[in-house]
């Protein structure tokens, strides 16, 4: 074999490697998220049943000493009811994110997603929003997605030359036999 073809297998062999522990890194990666995931869910269903139990006391001092509270103390129990509230929000954002989900891909009108996002976006009272340039939003999501898809074509560009320079070294290698 001359050695400019042993030095083109050797390359290989160093690419396939490269890329052989690239996946395997991206699988274990994969496994974790996947436990992750797993330890979210059972986590958020014992946290659950925790804040019910909190909400329905809650609710039970309120029925039975309501009337009976001096304002101190129902401001307590409304914080409580509130903080409750708040967590709940967060362990069904912890569980929806722990679910698998499928995406599909559609046509979707930036400004009516940001709108409805920032219309359900709750801000503490001290947080002024303030009226944002869509046309700036849009430029800069417009640069971002660019930028991925120059970042895909150079992924796929480097696939294709990698596969087919190992199509070409096995076929030579088959020839050589």
């Amino acid at each position: 074999m001359p050695d400019g073809s042993r030095k083109h297998t050797h390359d290989t062999m160093i690419k396939d490697i490269a890329l052989r522990k690239r996946i395997e890194q991206q699988l274990l990666k994969s496994e974790r998220l996947s436990a992750i995931g797993e330890v979210a869910a059972m986590v958020v269903h014992d946290l659950r049943d925790s804040l019910t139990g909190i909400k329905g006391a809650v609710y039970y001092l309120k029925m039975r000493w309501g009337s009976k509270l001096d304002k101190e103390s129902k401001e307590v129990l409304d914080l409580i009811e509130s903080d409750v509230e708040y967590s709940n929000k967060i362990v069904n954002d912890l569980l929806d994110f722990s679910k698998q989900i499928q995406l599909q891909r559609g046509i979707v009108d930036i400004k009516s997603l940001i709108s409805e996002v920032l219309s359900k976006t709750k801000a503490p009272k001290m947080v002024k929003i303030k009226p944002i340039d869509m046309d700036k939003v849009l430029s800069t999501v417009e640069e971002h997605l660019e930028e991925q898809r120059k970042a895909r074509k150079i992924t796929e560009d480097s696939l294709v030359e990698f596969i087919e320079t190992r199509v070409h070294q096995l076929e030579r290698e088959k020839e050589a036999r």
